[in-house]
């Protein structure tokens, strides 16, 4: 079984984003994103959901959080990441909550339920006999 890393992203709570104002116009005037990284398609623009699709990174604004998810998983993302950076200082008077890493791995198993019980269960532990 060879995990493969096929997805890694930051997300930031707040008790709420007006995703409204994360405008193509705003995000490159507030120096969080250039013209440059904004040539794909596959914006979407509204008041409730905003998803900016760049050259490196897919951002994903909704009412309580935003997403950063970078389209390539292999290459050093401290770059793409920094958008995210920009986004709170730009917005001071936001309560944020918090904020979360994710890593989406792949395994290829013949025999899920050992794999989970390998991963998830430690054997001797007094609660894994309710893992079984």
């Amino acid at each position: 079984m060879d995990p493969e890393l096929v997805d890694k992203n930051v997300v930031i709570l707040a008790n709420s984003f007006n995703p409204s104002i994360f405008k193509e116009k705003w995000l490159i005037s507030a120096d969080i994103i250039t013209e440059e990284q904004l040539e794909e398609s596959g914006h979407i623009y509204t008041d409730v959901i905003v998803q900016v699709s760049a050259r490196k990174f897919t951002l994903v604004v909704v009412q309580d959080r935003l997403q950063l998810s970078v389209k390539n998983i292999n290459i050093n993302t401290e770059r793409e990441f920094g958008v995210l950076e920009k986004i709170v200082e730009a917005l001071p008077h936001t309560p944020f909550q918090g904020v979360g890493m994710n890593f989406v791995w792949l395994l290829r198993a013949k025999d899920v339920n050992s794999v989970s019980r390998d991963l998830f269960a430690v054997k001797g532990h007094p609660f894994s006999s309710f893992n079984d």
